[in-house]
């Protein structure tokens, strides 16, 4: 993950990342999951990160309407996960959907 761009409603999230992750050439960090924040990353060839830890239905369903290589994804919103997929720009897009597990947990789960 050496090019990035992270959207975390927690910015201590930035920092964990940048622990785990340590070299990067480019970083680009949101602090709000909204329509205008994907919109944004969409733009970018960069790895793009989104952790859910708030308000999890809402924002889940929000990214899924956003990326069309997600339209048929099924995920439950009170369960953690993290999902990985290859978009059409041959970017990848991690999801973790945060509850009760640390950043640094989830992370560890990513292949």
């Amino acid at each position: 993950m050496s090019y990035r761009y992270v959207i975390s409603e927690n910015t201590n999230d930035f920092t964990t990342i940048r622990r785990n992750f340590r070299y990067r050439s480019m970083e680009e960090n949101e602090t709000e999951v909204s329509h205008s924040s994907i919109e944004k990353m969409k733009k970018t060839p960069l790895t793009k990160l989104i952790i859910v830890s708030k308000n999890n239905p809402q924002k889940l369903s929000l990214i899924k309407n956003e990326f069309t290589k997600l339209k048929n994804w099924k995920y439950v919103s009170d369960k953690e996960f993290v999902h990985k997929i290859l978009l059409e720009d041959k970017s990848q897009l991690i999801i973790i959907n945060q509850k009760k597990s640390t950043l640094d947990q989830l992370l560890a789960t990513i292949e």
